[in-house]
């Protein structure tokens, strides 16, 4: 039977069966001790104690007191869930079972398991509020499908893998620490860390010849840390690597790219680096010291410009070109199945490319490039989209002839200003403008007008009004 409950006193949910509830609304005391099923929304006002199990298909409100209590919280639900309100919301052990996604607005700290079994976990309100992972905590089931994308803070020493990637792929990083203040809390990025000098003041004296401008993890200690990171590299977002000895760990830190060391193990499909003990943070990346191993092409830019409302011009420039095979230019209508376009051979270092595409429909159409090295390994860019669809940008003056007002109206969001003159050439009117706007004539004698059109670029239109009885 589904009931929907309201706790306001002290509540014991000792359960032999299965209790399944629409809603709850705590404002009393709950406790938990077996497995209570919840569809909708729950919302604590009161506290929480759990030492069963909870399953959730809604959204979550936390504004009470929730405690490591033994139990498990689940979240189970069919549509994407939302973790909101104003405190922490604590629990024993958490699991993510949800294949549209679990969004964390509010601080969800685990005290000692999480485990991924379906869905991406989003942290959207940022590294204030993020999943955060007890001193004992680990998690399992970690996989491409099933991971947070975005902030994880994990307390206390120790190694912790910390279970990170972007809204596809898992992309984990290690951190070490053996000081570890008030935790250290970690977001990967699938994007440039940015472009700085390669310094000779990191852990390891040798400097980089590059870094890997596809991706980096942001790994910053609430307050202080001493530890080591290890760096993976599997194929995706990395590649052109010759020889794992050439690999280092590359530390973005006082405007420099630094080697923190030491050397790679595994194979050049996939394996690792460990840096030696840092007690300067964030961000950090692949590197390597020898042109052996180049890593990805350096994709600067790459743009979709809709052209007279039919076709779209594809433009990308990039920076570096090393052990670089090809790019396929690919589209796609739903930014999720992407179909091959074209077969682009490299120009070389510092290069530009455009190609044209008249798409079929008139929508929006999703852009990428798949870029693929010498040894077949391959990692996508961004994506981008153009909206090919025409919007009648004509401006329109009616009447022209008129005893009373006339209207200007126009979807050009170019359009900045308008300005109206007698006959004689004496300015009457000059007004911004936005798409509609009525001209009251009554207050001004009758006669030959000139209305003038004025657009970003300073282009000018012009059309004549007659003021008349």
């Amino acid at each position: 039977m589904i009931k929907k409950k309201f706790l306001s006193a002290i509540i014991y949910l000792i359960v032999f069966s299965q209790p399944i509830f629409a809603q709850v609304n705590n404002t009393g005391i709950m406790y938990n001790t077996g497995d209570v099923f919840i569809t909708g929304y729950k919302i604590n006002n009161g506290t929480l104690f759990n030492s069963g199990s909870i399953y959730i298909g809604g959204d979550v409100t936390n504004n009470g007191t929730t405690n490591y209590d033994g139990g498990t919280i689940i979240f189970n639900g069919s549509s994407t869930q939302t973790l909101t309100g104003s405190n922490t919301f604590s629990s024993t052990s958490v699991i993510f079972n949800n294949a549209t996604g679990i969004s964390i607005n509010k601080c969800l700290s685990i005290k000692t398991l999480a485990t991924f079994n379906n869905g991406i976990v989003a942290t959207p309100t940022g590294a204030s509020e993020p999943v955060e992972f007890n001193t004992v905590a680990s998690h399992a089931n970690t996989s491409n499908t099933s991971h947070v994308n975005g902030f994880v803070r994990k307390l206390g020493t120790g190694l912790f893998t910390y279970p990170v990637g972007d809204a596809n792929v898992y992309e984990k990083v290690d951190v070490n620490p053996t000081s570890n203040t008030s935790g250290i809390i970690v977001k990967y990025f699938p994007t440039d860390a940015g472009t700085a000098p390669f310094g000779t003041s990191g852990t390891d004296p040798i400097p980089l010849l590059y870094y890997n401008a596809l991706e980096y993890w942001d790994i910053t200690p609430v307050s202080s840390a001493i530890g080591s990171v290890t760096i993976y590299w599997d194929g995706y977002n990395d590649g052109a690597i010759g020889s794992i000895s050439d690999l280092k760990v590359a530390h973005k830190t006082g405007g420099q790219w630094l080697d923190e060391g030491t050397t790679g193990s595994g194979l050049v499909s996939a394996g690792s680096v460990i840096s030696n003990a840092i007690t300067a943070w964030s961000p950090f990346t692949l590197g390597s010291i020898n042109s052996n191993s180049p890593l990805p092409i350096t994709l600067t830019s790459f743009k979709a410009d809709a052209i007279n409302c039919k076709g779209v011009t594809l433009k990308w420039h990039t920076a570096s070109e090393i052990n670089f095979n090809h790019y396929e230019l690919q589209y796609s209508v739903d930014a999720l199945n992407f179909n091959a376009l074209s077969s682009i051979a490299p120009k070389g270092n510092n290069s530009d490319y455009e190609y044209s595409f008249i798409p079929e429909t008139k929508e929006t159409v999703y852009f990428r490039l798949k870029i693929t090295d010498n040894d077949d390994t391959f990692s996508y860019s961004p994506i981008i989209y153009s909206n090919t669809k025409c919007i009648d940008k004509t401006v329109k003056v009616y009447p022209n002839i008129t005893q009373d007002v006339f209207t200007i109206q126009s979807n050009d969001n170019n359009i900045q200003t308008f300005t109206l003159y007698d006959a004689k050439g004496s300015l009457i009117l000059t007004e911004s403008f936005s798409n509609y706007k009525i001209i009251d004539m009554n207050d001004f004698d009758q006669g030959l007008y000139h209305l003038i059109i004025i657009s970003s670029d300073g282009a000018k239109t012009n059309f004549k009004i007659i003021h008349s009885n």
